[in-house]
């Protein structure tokens, strides 16, 4: 297979910044084609990334379906903001003091997830003791500590090898 590799120096760069995300410039296929005919050098450095991520949770929680409701609260402040086509920044969406979280039911929690209704209340009060989340009746907000533990700033280090 030929390769071809895109190599840019910092003036191009900066001139081509925005071609850089031209469609034309990296074909889908041949990115598809490089990644799995390369399959054992990825999986090595694959598996020692998901190691590292799951090793941490466990430190953090010591229970990993308490890190999953936490998660699943993230990924629907994001999906509420793209619904309003709000987009922040990485370190915007991170500096917020707190995050305020449209009506999330135990149901739906529960369904999504895959959980027991009682588990998710139960993991959901454990949260709230340690102050990644606050509920105020029906409304949960995200708050600061939960934004600072989840921040993904070794993940992209990590996974940028890929």
């Amino acid at each position: 297979m030929n390769r071809q590799n895109f190599y840019l120096s910092e003036n191009q760069k900066k001139k081509d910044d925005l071609s850089l995300h031209n469609s034309e410039k990296f074909d889908n296929n041949e990115i598809a084609q490089v990644l799995s005919s390369n399959t054992q050098v990825l999986m090595k450095h694959w598996i020692k990334f998901q190691q590292e991520w799951i090793n941490n949770i466990y430190k953090q929680f010591k229970d990993y379906d308490k890190y999953i409701i936490l998660m699943y609260l993230v990924s629907k402040s994001w999906e509420q903001d793209a619904n309003l086509f709000k987009f922040f920044s990485m370190d915007e969406y991170y500096s917020k003091v707190e995050i305020r979280l449209q009506n999330i039911s135990l149901k739906e929690l529960s369904e999504s997830l895959k959980i027991p209704k009682e588990t998710i209340r139960r993991k959901l009060v454990e949260l709230e003791k340690k102050n990644f989340i606050k509920k105020e009746g029906q409304i949960f907000f995200l708050t600061k500590s939960a934004l600072n533990l989840q921040k993904p700033e070794n993940s992209i280090k990590n996974i940028s090898i890929f």
